[in-house]
């Protein structure tokens, strides 16, 4: 199965070598597309009976809940709030659960709420959760601060979202510097959003990266919309796409343990 080349109509995934690495991060630059990303991989995992978190850690301007059409009451920020006996039956009274069955940890509803939230809560909440999840997907922000390294440390594999253009890939040339200097550099993979929207062709990006190109996704910016004012992702649309298509098609690749 791969990400390129011909869509056949339906796709078989084998979970047999699906087994330890379920902690996947999930970002990239502002506008990049990471949360639609994000949405859509985890609803593709819990349509597979895997039972799985998303983790909205853009904590200043979160848009997870946006996109699946949520008001949640509560959000990590409270979460965190509750003290040091947080158990994952105190997580789950704080996760909303989507229509879908997926389970998501919104984002704070203000950006003060924010300030709540150090890496000491991300590592505890991660080593509660893993346990529970088959798989765990978390939208984060590119930014660096001691939040989000504590969550790229804790983190299996970590998608890392770009555009086929010059601006993109320089931003994906000074992540490499940084990860590599952290030692986190192996874990990162890219993932080009927006294909045959840019400047750059498949090759040249090949050419001038260092992480392993996943797969892509064709440019769309209509089903986005639509998915995106209906609060509804992509791959529960009841139209097929070629965008629905490509997120299935990486999404066989991580299950296949093609990373």
């Amino acid at each position: 199965l791969s990400a390129f080349g011909p869509y056949p109509n339906q796709i078989n995934i084998n979970f047999e070598s699906f087994q330890e690495d379920g902690l996947f991060l999930i970002t990239g630059p502002t506008g990049s597309g990471k949360t639609m990303i994000a949405t859509n991989l985890a609803l593709l995992f819990t349509q597979r009976k895997k039972k799985t978190l998303l983790i909205d850690a853009s904590f200043y301007f979160g848009d997870v809940s946006l996109y699946l059409d949520l008001n949640p009451k509560d959000t990590i920020s409270e979460l965190v709030q509750e003290g040091s006996n947080i158990t994952i039956d105190t997580i789950n009274s704080f996760t909303v659960l989507h229509s879908s069955g997926l389970n998501i940890l919104p984002a704070p509803k203000s950006p003060e709420s924010a300030e709540y939230i150090t890496e000491e809560h991300i590592e505890k909440l991660l080593s509660i959760m893993r346990p529970y999840y088959d798989v765990i997907i978390i939208d984060l922000p590119v930014v660096l601060n001691n939040t989000t390294l504590a969550a790229i440390e804790n983190s299996d594999t970590v998608l890392y979202v770009a555009t086929p253009d010059i601006a993109s890939l320089k931003d994906v040339f000074q992540v490499q510097k940084v990860m590599q200097s952290l030692q986190q550099h192996d874990k990162f993979k890219l993932l080009l959003n927006r294909f045959g929207s840019g400047t750059l062709s498949l090759k040249d990006i090949k050419n001038n990266c260092a992480y392993p190109i996943i797969g892509t996704l064709h440019e769309d910016e209509k089903t986005v919309s639509v998915s995106i004012s209906k609060g509804s992702p992509l791959v529960l649309l009841p139209k097929k796409t070629r965008l629905a298509m490509d997120f299935r098609a990486i999404f066989g690749k991580i299950v296949a343990g093609e990373l």
